[in-house]
């Protein structure tokens, strides 16, 4: 019996026989939505805004430094960062220094900028950090460069010894003057990264916390004060990516890792955002002073060492007064004077007399008796 139709071929009514579909073939609709963009176009945009987090966020960065580090008209400035996106010129320009800002990048950033500068045919005008510093300090300290402010941006980690930078920072620090770190934890990161630079950033956290920071300057006796920070961005989806892709905070992935980072960002977190995307920066603010030793107030130590108790419950206070005040002063001692004065005197309608109205009225009575017995 045959089971095929009036009009129906047998080869095409075989539903238990299993053919591989070789050819090109309609795919649903919704697969053919959700297909991978094998050609996305990344947009070229200039160098200086290959590093640039957009002019808010900037202003709002630079709000945050004055903030933390009671940056004056006078102050003189030291910039530890990076070349490219440094807010050196933002500082220099919206604030008006007279001093212009003295400018260092750590050894590591510092040899890849200076490539960039020679392809630019130009000179890199960052000196080495840890050069300029450790050499700054050999020096005697009447001669020693001093600055009031020092700004270390977001290369903390750049830096072979931390805490040996730090002391030089510290040689390198005027006695009322704060050095200000700015870094971005790993573990607090919140940058729209890929998953495999978050973990580079996770491993980078784990062998150096940014806990370590304070317990370096607590260390070296430096008073510390912190904070987190959350700075708003908005920009262009394709400027973000662009700059994933020229290696902005990717510097410890490779080329091939970026580009499947971008493909796992763009069939992600991004493929439904508009052209505009908006997140937040969160950064930690450190600002460490020098501790004054010869200070009678109260100096809370963060650390193994006994405090110190000050002396400030006998102290004498003096304030110089004004004939005016003189006056006054005048006045209400001769009124005291008054009030005791009557006050041992003989009281009207009062049957209590004091001890010397006494002695008095009794004086006169034996003087009376004794002329009437003459």
């Amino acid at each position: 019996m045959s089971n095929s139709s009036p009009g129906v071929s047998n080869e095409s009514t075989k539903w238990d026989t299993w053919v591989a579909l070789t050819e090109s073939h309609p795919e649903p609709f919704s697969v053919i939505s959700e297909r991978a963009q094998q050609n996305f176009n990344i947009p070229e945009y200039p160098d200086e805004e290959c590093y640039s987090f957009g002019k808010v966020y900037e202003d709002s960065l630079v709000n945050l430094i004055i903030k933390h580090s009671d940056l004056m008209l006078n102050d003189r400035v030291a910039y530890i960062g990076g070349l490219k996106g440094s807010l050196a010129p933002f500082i220099q320009q919206d604030f008006d220094l007279i001093t212009p800002i003295a400018c260092y990048s750590p050894i590591k950033k510092h040899e890849e900028e200076t490539q960039f500068c020679s392809k630019k045919l130009i000179e890199n005008p960052y000196e080495i950090a840890e050069t300029y510093f450790e050499t700054n300090s050999k020096i005697a300290e009447d001669e020693r460069d001093l600055f009031e402010k020092i700004l270390v941006v977001d290369c903390l980690p750049l830096i072979e010894d931390v805490p040996s930078f730090l002391k030089l920072l510290g040689h390198a620090l005027a006695p009322e003057g704060i050095v200000l770190i700015i870094h971005r934890p790993g573990t607090l990161a919140t940058l729209p990264l890929f998953q495999k630079a978050k973990e580079r950033y996770f491993e980078m956290e784990s062998a150096r916390p940014y806990v370590e920071i304070m317990r370096n300057l607590q260390s070296l006796n430096f008073d510390i004060e912190w904070e987190i920070e959350t700075l708003p961005v908005a920009m262009l989806q394709t400027k973000w990516l662009h700059m994933i892709q020229r290696g902005y905070q990717c510097e410890i992935c490779d080329s091939t890792e970026i580009a499947y980072g971008i493909r796992e960002l763009v069939e992600g977190m991004m493929k439904y955002h508009d052209q505009e995307i908006e997140f937040f920066d969160r950064l930690l603010f450190v600002a460490a002073t020098h501790q004054l030793p010869q200070s009678k107030v109260p100096v809370i130590k963060r650390s193994s060492r006994k405090n110190e108790v000050a002396q400030i419950f006998k102290l004498p206070y003096k304030m110089d007064i004004d004939d005016d005040v003189k006056k006054y002063f005048a006045d209400k001692e001769e009124e005291k004077k008054r009030t005791q004065l009557e006050r041992w005197t003989r009281p009207k309608n009062s049957q209590m007399l004091p001890f010397n109205g006494c002695l008095k009225i009794w004086t006169t009575a034996m003087f009376q008796i004794c002329l009437q017995k003459r």
